[in-house]
């Protein structure tokens, strides 16, 4: 095996490639299996939460690099954030429907 840099590391993955390796546990997919949402034995759906959670952690890491010797807090990667692959321009129209909303909210 050849001697490898520790500062060489792989090109980090797009979201739909990692996505596609690490599919979320389907809801939809567990009502359909038990005949509806409301069928589905609570032991199953505790499983299913943990499962989701444990994905969703695993999903807001992927782009965390682990802790260096001078460093004691993560890098921060805005592509773990939710929302983070949302162009700027939708994003700010987002935002502005939500301050409208929240001004008509006020009076």
């Amino acid at each position: 095996m050849t001697n490898v840099h520790k500062w060489l590391k792989p090109a980090p993955q797009s979201f739909a490639e990692w996505f596609k390796n690490n599919p979320a546990p389907d809801l939809l997919a567990l009502a359909k299996h038990y005949g509806g949402l409301g069928n589905v034995p609570s032991g199953v759906m505790d499983t299913f939460e943990a499962e989701r959670a444990e994905w969703e952690l695993r999903r807001k890491s992927r782009h965390l690099d682990p802790e260096t010797e001078s460093s004691s807090e993560p890098p921060y990667h805005e592509e773990s954030e939710p929302g983070a692959d949302i162009p700027t321009e939708i994003m700010a129209k987002i935002e502005a429907n939500c301050r409208r909303r929240c001004l008509k909210k006020e009076k």
